[in-house]
């Protein structure tokens, strides 16, 4: 799996190697640089494309986390994770920049799953997946009140404490959401870039 710098790392190499016509042009016969233009107005598409994908992911990844699994019940089951994931534009022009991120220290477990003490689900030997620290206990105190789960004999408390410890001890199976809307829309980026050169008159 690629680091976050090794992604940008690459589609700053595939901008790269798009092939930019000269700058020079002819009028009345004589030579023009439109060099500056011409960078202008593709400070302008890239800042454009960059801030249009940037939302586009961060639209289709929560769109993930609400889609119903197999079993019918969406990942994000209180909105907490959908509703932590921002976009922080950074920047103008051709050097403007987008960092989609997800505020909830668990989402990470979400998207690659968490390897158990005791034993692990499938897919879960991603790098990113956790293993060994004990989950937060508020947002899993949070859902147990939303579903209405409790028994008479113990607390809501000690039936987080409960699913707390599965989930340390068996872990959880990854459920990608942010990933799969990165690829999609990253692969459509650089096509709009070239396709937007292209289109960039001198």
């Amino acid at each position: 799996m690629a680091t976050v710098n090794e992604i940008l790392s690459d589609v700053a190499n595939q901008v790269a190697k798009l092939r930019f016509p000269s700058g020079v042009i002819f009028k009345d016969g004589n030579p023009v640089d439109n060099t500056e233009k011409y960078i202008n107005d593709f400070g302008s598409v890239v800042s454009r494309e960059v801030r249009t994908t940037a939302f586009l992911i961060q639209r289709d990844a929560k769109k993930i986390l609400n889609t119903p699994n197999e079993f019918g019940r969406v990942t994000t089951n209180l909105g907490l994770l959908r509703d932590s994931i921002k976009v922080d534009i950074r920047g103008d022009g051709a050097k403007t920049t987008a960092i989609v991120f997800v505020g909830k220290e668990y989402g990470v477990w979400v998207e690659f799953g968490r390897r158990g003490l005791k034993s692990s689900p499938k897919d879960t030997n991603d790098k990113n997946a956790g293993r060994a620290a004990w989950p937060p206990f508020a947002p899993i105190f949070q859902w147990v009140k939303e579903r209405g789960i409790f028994d008479n004999k113990i607390s809501q408390s000690s039936i987080t404490y409960l699913i707390q410890r599965k989930i340390a001890n068996h872990g959880i199976k990854p459920q990608p959401y942010l990933l799969p809307a990165y690829r999609l829309h990253i692969k459509k980026f650089k096509e709009r870039i070239a396709e937007a050169v292209k289109s960039i008159r001198l």
